[in-house]
């Protein structure tokens, strides 16, 4: 009944919902682009009357339309649309992340009342038993009334063995069919077999098979099927699942063959199936019509789809060459709906069905891109080395590209060395080649180069490489490269360039609903966003990151989202929701042999503990950082920003010695890499460990180091100077940036770092003010996040597309974000956030 509003909805999302249902052509783009829709259409019908939309016997819902129904019942609020969707346990409910309510038995009144109802005389002692072995499940007690004689109901006959409930259920629906005649078992098998449950279709299926329509009037006559509105239904579904299992094999295919027969010439995708299931061994006129089927189930984003038909299709193919060509498609199909290990599992399966070492090279190929999100990673980094050994014989070009691929891949790993060591030899083959496996072989030997600490080199590599990253689109299959190129650029300060990369792939993916290409660039530039101070923004990005890769299944993405977002509740204070998210990011890091992850949560952590007063604690996480980064080989202190913390909890609990040895390294390696960050932090460092005739002189070198790009680092640097003159008893000098420090961290939402700013100053005999309020940090992820996207310009429309979630949601989070901020009108707002996020 929605239908009729899809011209309501962002264009790109209609478009693509209409694909999804087959009432428009195919549309190319991201599995969760359907999702999006299906949260726009349902708010659209909201904005007419309330809706309630009713999904019965929800655990048999295909995958993609699964998907789409929790993505939506996750992020509905206030548009007045209620979604019920009713299902036994699964265990993807546990991660569904929707409320859920446990449908338990009637009371015992209630369940007697129903046995009452039936008509039937039961006295009350089985009453009694039936209810209470059914725990008045009123299906189980009215099959359990089926199945009992009239004696056994009254009491004059024993009941031996347990009722029927539970796992028992199914095989009372299959005694319901034993006494009937074979013919009635044949149409009824039939009708299961059907997967619409037409009348008609089923009529001309039975003819084929010389039984007649009224075959199944015995069924209905027993209450096991009903014929209305054109269609055969069962009872309940266990009934047609008893019905399809009690027949033999050869009379299940006898059934599909039969139908696949009864069906006209433009329901080619139905009778694929019923052919497939009607082949009793090879057929490869059957894995052609499944083919063709995928072919359209995908382009419609139906990759589950798609990806069975694929497999089934190949195990049905007569020639070797087919059903490993066909194998490669359904796997590539089960990576892209998110089934990655089954991918991996399918093409292992097959690889030695084939000898040609170009073949076997994609195979592997497609597999490591696959096991790259559930396998750890070393493991994925050997198959593709070893498999390019094999390959690099008759093609080097495809050796050059999975070599590229490990090295970028292994620096997830934190092995550095050997990231660098994989991309000279990617290069070394691509050289003589060019083109896109060259610059893919150059990004990963100059992003292995600047993790080692050598940005000159890197910088010579990347920059010429920046104009044709540019080019490439963010949505296709070389749009990882132009996340990682921007993710590179901001651990070498090249943030404006950065920035522009990453605002890029951002919004190209938000116009076209690509929820699963989001997650990465978010993480990326919410970390970027932090090392300029734009806190809001990066809280907002993190956030959102965290959310859109638990919500599309991405594992790795998730373990850098919640990484980054710890890194950034760790700067405001956040100390549980910090430590949680830490806790996150490690338990899919671990499983995955993502070492890198271990440093960011030890700096997350370390930063945590300083900005709390807990030095002591601080250097327990930050030591953890040194010896990681010693043993792996990184040597660019940017990437992390670990190292100047180390230091101030050094100096802060007394070990002085150690202090200056790591002071010395980040100096080193600031000198080597020309970071201003490390410079910067450097002489903080230095002006902490300075005596009192040198201290004022290399903390004001800091602060002009650090200019007005790193406002939170600026701030802290005020801090330890105020702190420093405070101790000096220069307390009017103290209190001038112990002020502008309090300012910085107060309008950051820094407040662990505010507090320090405050007591210092009360050392020095002030009272500070309260805190002026009204920032942007007092906000809810979604408030912030609206409120970024609004004050960009955008229509609550238009902001509900970008944000999917709906235009009344937006209206809703805007009226607090009006509030909190104590503005009355867009208007308004823009100022506010122009000068705050």
């Amino acid at each position: 009944p929605l239908l009729p509003l899809l011209d309501r909805i962002p264009g790109p999302q209609a478009a693509v919902l209409s694909g999804a249902l087959a009432l428009g052509p195919p549309t190319p783009g991201d599995r969760f682009a359907a999702a999006a829709a299906t949260i726009s259409l349902l708010a659209a019908g909201a904005e007419e009357a309330p809706v309630l939309a009713v999904v019965d016997d929800a655990h048999w819902l295909d995958t993609p339309s699964r998907e789409a129904l929790l993505f939506a019942g996750r992020r509905l609020g206030s548009e007045g649309v209620v979604l019920l969707l009713a299902m036994r346990d699964r265990p993807w409910l546990e991660a569904a992340g929707i409320e859920r309510l446990e449908l338990r038995g009637l009371e015992p009144a209630a369940a007697a009342e129903l046995v009452d109802g039936t008509g039937r005389a039961v006295s009350p002692g089985v009453r009694e038993r039936l209810v209470a072995d059914t725990a008045g499940n009123p299906l189980a007690l009215l099959e359990a009334l089926a199945t009992l004689t009239d004696c056994q109901l009254g009491g004059t006959a024993p009941i031996a063995g347990p009722i029927i409930v539970g796992a028992t259920l199914a095989r009372s629906f299959a005694q319901r069919l034993e006494p009937l005649a074979q013919e009635t078992r044949s149409a009824l098998l039939v009708a299961a077999a059907s997967d619409t449950g037409d009348s008609n279709e089923i009529s001309r299926a039975l003819a084929r098979l010389g039984l007649a329509t009224s075959a199944l009037d015995p069924a209905e006559r027993e209450g096991l099927v009903t014929t209305h509105a054109g269609r055969v239904e069962f009872r309940h579904p266990l009934q047609r699942s008893a019905a399809y299992h009690l027949a033999d094999p050869v009379e299940r295919r006898a059934a599909h063959r039969a139908l696949a027969t009864a069906l006209g010439p433009d329901l080619a995708d139905r009778i694929a199936w019923h052919l497939a299931a009607a082949a009793a061994g090879p057929d490869e006129e059957v894995a052609r019509l499944l083919e063709d089927s995928a072919t359209a189930a995908q382009g419609r984003h139906g990759y589950a789809a798609a990806a069975n038909a694929l497999a089934t299709a190949a195990r049905l193919s007569p020639a070797p060459g087919d059903q490993v060509r066909r194998t490669i498609r359904a796997a590539n199909a089960f990576r892209l709906g998110g089934q990655a290990q089954t991918a991996a599992d399918i093409l292992s399966g097959v690889l030695d069905l084939t000898a040609d070492p170009l073949l076997r090279a994609d195979m592997q190929q497609l597999r490591a891109a696959a096991l790259m999100f559930v396998a750890p990673l070393m493991e994925t980094f050997a198959l593709l080395v070893d498999e390019a050994g094999r390959v690099e014989p008759y093609d080097p070009e495809r050796a050059a590209m999975m070599l590229s691929l490990a090295s970028l891949g292994v620096t997830g790993a934190a092995e550095v060395e050997l990231s660098v060591e994989t991309a000279r030899r990617a290069v070394r083959l691509s050289q003589p080649i060019g083109g896109p496996v060259g610059m893919l072989a150059a990004f990963a030997l100059a992003n292995g180069l600047a993790l080692a600490g050598r940005v000159g080199e890197a910088r010579g590599i990347l920059e010429p490489l920046i104009p044709l990253v540019e080019t490439i689109d963010p949505l296709g299959e070389a749009g990882f490269l132009v996340a990682q190129v921007a993710h590179m650029l901001s651990w070498i300060e090249s943030w404006a360039s950065a920035r522009m990369m990453l605002e890029r792939i951002v919004s190209t993916a938000r116009e076209a609903s690509a929820l699963t290409v989001l997650p990465y660039p978010l993480a990326i530039l919410a970390e970027l966003e932090l090392r300029c101070g734009r806190m809001a923004t990066a809280y907002a990005a993190a956030t959102e990151s965290v959310q859109l890769a638990v919500e599309t299944g991405q594992a790795v993405d998730s373990a850098i989202a919640f990484v980054s977002l710890a890194r950034v509740e760790a700067v405001l204070g956040h100390e549980g929701e910090c430590r949680g998210h830490v806790a996150a990011a490690l338990d899919v890091a671990r499983r995955l042999g993502m070492i890198a992850i271990e440093n960011y949560a030890a700096s997350v952590l370390g930063a945590l503990e300083l900005s709390l007063g807990h030095p002591e604690r601080a250097t327990v996480h930050l030591a953890e950082c040194a010896r990681l980064e010693v043993e792996y080989a990184v040597g660019l202190p940017t990437v992390v920003q670990w190292n100047a913390d180390l230091v101030e909890a050094y100096i802060r609990v007394g070990r002085t010695e150690d202090a200056v040895r790591e002071l010395e390294t980040l100096e080193e390696q600031g000198r080597a890499s020309g970071s201003r960050w490390a410079t910067a932090t450097a002489a903080r460092c230095r002006g902490l460990l300075a005596d009192e005739e040198g201290y004022e002189t290399v903390l004001l070198d800091a602060l002009e180091a650090h200019g007005d790009q790193e406002p939170f680092e600026r701030a802290r640097t005020e801090l330890c100077l105020g702190r420093r003159r405070r101790h000096s008893r220069h307390r009017a000098a103290a209190r001038v940036v112990l002020h502008q420090a309090l300012s910085t961290f107060e309008t950051l939402g820094a407040e662990q770092w505010a507090e320090q700013a405050r007591v210092e100053l009360r050392a020095t005999g002030e009272t500070p003010a309260a805190s002026p309020g009204g920032s942007l940090m007092t906000l809810t992820p979604q408030e912030l996040q609206v409120a970024l996207v609004v004050a960009g310009g955008a229509t609550n429309k238009e902001a509900g597309a970008a944000l999917f979630i709906s235009p009344k949601t937006v209206e809703f989070h805007l009226g607090h974000v009006y509030g909190k901020l104590g503005v009355r009108s867009r208007t308004e707002l823009v100022p506010k956030v122009a000068g705050l996020s």
